[in-house]
């Protein structure tokens, strides 16, 4: 009889650290496929500007904010922000990529998020590809972004005035 009792509390304590165990491994593959960035504009280089656009030549920071560390690249297609360069980033630390970033002066456009393509590694080994909201207002960029558009947007005030 004692030994009855003794293999079933054997074998619970076993199932228990069996499904401990899993569960451990279950959260480990949910955090290596987890993806969660942030972004900022970090530097300026040079502005140029014409035919209603602003080319910004600089650097955006990324922040990685998820628990293992990622494989961020900018994304291949052309687009109004090429990221340059690829880095591995960990856990709660930031990599900073150089950029070319065209903004088209349209009503709003320094109120408007720039979209941001860039392809991220995850610890498990896939590669997606994410867009995030590269935010103006309030940045380094914002200012020369105005100044850039301001005389496009005089003449469409002028001409919707006259």
């Amino acid at each position: 009889m004692f030994s009855v009792v003794a293999l079933v509390l054997f074998s619970v304590l076993v199932g228990a650290v069996v499904g401990q165990r899993w569960e451990a491994g279950q959260e480990r593959s949910r955090q290596a496929a987890e993806a969660s960035l942030f972004l900022a504009v970090a530097g300026l280089d040079s502005v140029t500007g014409s035919d209603g656009r602003v080319t910004i030549e600089g650097s955006i920071a990324v922040t990685n904010g998820s628990p293992m560390p990622v494989e961020v690249t900018g994304a291949d297609k052309a687009a109004d922000v090429m990221v340059r360069g690829q880095q591995r980033i960990a856990p709660a630390a930031t990599g900073w990529f150089p950029v070319s970033a065209t903004v088209t002066c349209v009503d709003g456009a320094t109120a408007m998020p720039v979209p941001v393509g860039l392809s991220v590694a995850t610890a498990d080994g896939a590669r997606r590809t994410v867009t995030l909201e590269l935010q103006l207002n309030g940045s380094r960029w914002y200012e020369f972004v105005v100044q850039g558009c301001a005389p496009r947007w005089s003449v469409r005030q002028a001409t919707a005035l006259g």
